[in-house]
């Protein structure tokens, strides 16, 4: 039963990555039905409300993470209540809510720091960058996105500093930094 709740999990986050939305939630619903404990509950609502992001089902979305949030405040998993957080703030950003995005992926930070994973916190910081550029503020999301591109450089994480790269880039345009621009979108 362990290893059908894996296979799915995993068969829905390969899905979600290459493009197919909508077959990655039906893989997390049967994950959802395989689930043995709250924690692999919780890992799948995640994975529903991701993929369900992608295909603008943002009310669904948030009922996921609400779900998934409860059972990670029940058993105090706060490597699973960052990805929510980090998450839900993904949501808010299409929606126009920058406050609440700014806000949720704060808590993401502050989760990921005491989750210890630098890759929520890397992914953290790359929603702080986002916030904040929608804002206007391009000397703060220009910072976050270069702390974002630090962590994932000294964590071995290429494929979220690659998508931070680029922003980098569009920062540095508003800051009127065309050299340093072109450099990180080569670099990117």
């Amino acid at each position: 039963k362990r290893d059908i709740y894996d296979l799915y999990m995993l068969k829905g986050l390969c899905l979600r990555e290459i493009g197919s939305p909508t077959d990655s939630i039906t893989a997390y619903q049967e994950a959802l039905e395989s689930s043995l404990a709250d924690t692999d509950r919780c890992r799948a609502h995640i994975g529903i409300a991701a993929a369900m992001r992608v295909i603008d089902k943002y009310d669904e979305a948030l009922s996921s993470l609400a779900e998934a949030e409860e059972i990670a405040r029940a058993s105090n998993l706060t490597f699973e209540l960052s990805q929510i957080h980090y998450n839900r703030g993904n949501l808010y950003f299409p929606l126009g809510k920058i406050e609440g995005c700014l806000e949720q992926h704060m808590i993401a930070l502050e989760t990921a720091r005491q989750a210890e994973s630098p890759e929520c916190e890397a992914r953290a910081m790359s929603g702080l960058g986002d916030a904040y550029y929608s804002q206007g503020r391009m000397i703060t999301s220009l910072k976050y996105f270069r702390q974002c591109i630090d962590l994932c450089r000294s964590h071995g994480l290429g494929r979220i500093r690659v998508e931070n790269q680029y922003m980098t880039a569009w920062t540095r345009i508003y800051l009127s930094e065309i050299q340093g621009s072109l450099e990180d979108a080569i670099d990117a």
